[in-house]
């Protein structure tokens, strides 16, 4: 093949491989289902599937949070269908939800912050409104048949996760968590956790 051939073949290659790559691009992936159509266990299926971690990331965010509007109840999802994924099933569900769950607590800490000094006890009642009414489902679960306990605080699980963000983040969760504990003692609410001892 002479010189003038090769180029021609190779110029050819690219243009075939740009097109490839193009089109790989730019093809129309699948939109996530309505997790108001789906069960519990599609739903875990579902976030721990490849096809959701390949999801753009506005698209995996506006799932999880129609997940939370549909399915309240995220605690008894993962009790009931975690322990029916394999383990690699459950290593990339952490993998997909931790940073959604991550994000959310930012955002909603964020917004303590930017509100004025007046309306943040109201902000921080509400907050611990929702933990009560969470942990009272999950109490409601635990009682049923087939239902477990709640999970015991883990420190060491909670540390890694607080040290994976940034300084500036971490003083803006301590602070707001000092200042959720401070508000929950005042309403002679105990923290619902348990510390091993």
């Amino acid at each position: 093949m002479t010189a003038k051939k090769w180029i021609t073949a190779g110029a050819g290659l690219a243009v075939l491989a740009s097109a490839g790559v193009s089109a790989w691009m730019f093809w129309p992936r699948p939109s996530p289902p309505n997790p108001a159509e789906q069960s519990p266990a599609e739903i875990v299926k579902y976030m721990a599937s490849k096809q959701f971690a390949r999801l753009p990331e506005s698209q995996r965010k506006e799932y999880f949070n129609e997940v939370r509007q549909a399915k309240p109840d995220r605690s008894l999802i993962r009790r009931t269908n975690f322990q029916e994924l394999t383990e690699t099933e459950r290593t990339n569900l952490r993998r997909n939800v931790r940073p959604l769950f991550q994000r959310m607590m930012d955002e909603q800490v964020e917004k303590y912050f930017e509100l004025p000094e007046a309306d943040r006890t109201a902000y921080l009642d509400g907050f611990i409104d929702r933990m009560q009414e969470r942990a009272a489902r999950r109490d409601r679960a635990s009682e049923r048949p087939g239902g477990s306990r709640r999970r015991r605080f883990d420190a060491t699980r909670i540390r890694r996760r607080i040290d994976s963000t940034t300084p500036a983040k971490r003083a803006r969760r301590s602070e707001f968590f000092k200042k959720l504990r401070e508000r929950m003692e005042r309403r002679g609410i105990k923290f619902p956790f348990h510390r091993r001892r």
